[in-house]
């Protein structure tokens, strides 16, 4: 991680499993694979989630729970 951010974790995918992720500046950093590992984002050809701009903004704070 880097400094400022904020731990979170939760069942990205849907599996049952818990999984760590990140909130940084308004982006959500998910390891979605839940391997432990960070492997990059998706939408650059990794294998995690990153959602840009999607839920929140750079001051917020992350919360997560089964919605």
């Amino acid at each position: 991680g880097q400094d400022g951010d904020l731990p979170a974790a939760g069942d990205w995918n849907g599996d049952g499993k818990a999984k760590v992720g990140v909130f940084r500046n308004g982006t959500w950093y998910l390891d979605y694979n839940g391997n432990g590992a960070w492997d990059g984002c998706q939408q650059q050809g990794g294998q995690d989630k990153c959602l840009f701009n999607s839920f929140g903004q750079a001051d917020d704070w992350p919360v997560v729970g089964k919605w």
